[in-house]
């Protein structure tokens, strides 16, 4: 009995990759607020699920308020998005790495 692999007219993909969610300054202001507010065991849980949150969500948001609007303003508030850090420059190397010193050319093992 021979097998034989026939074409399809689709070719077989799998599912698209989701979207990342975006939230808007106000939504954010406006959950924090609620959340402030629960105070009760529980509550915050409830408040998470509810809107399909993470803590760490509540957690970036809070440190994001704490440094973008220290005073209560929130129309001054900059939409930035939250997560990795910028890395720091570089700094250059100290001067006892530097390769143009003859001391620090290649160092010989063993007497090679």
């Amino acid at each position: 009995m021979e097998t034989t692999l026939t074409q399809t007219a689709h070719p077989v993909t799998g599912p698209e990759k989701p979207k990342r969610r975006r939230f808007s300054t106000e939504y954010k202001l406006r959950i924090l607020n609620e959340a402030d507010r629960c105070t009760k065991p529980g509550h915050l849980g409830l408040l998470r699920r509810r809107e399909g949150l993470y803590s760490s969500h509540l957690a970036a948001w809070r440190r994001w308020r704490r440094v973008y609007l220290p005073s209560g303003a929130p129309h001054q508030m900059p939409v930035i998005a939250t997560g990795m850090k910028p890395r720091p420059p570089r700094m250059p190397d100290p001067p006892h790495w530097r390769q143009d010193r003859p001391e620090c050319q290649k160092l010989t093992i063993c007497g090679r």
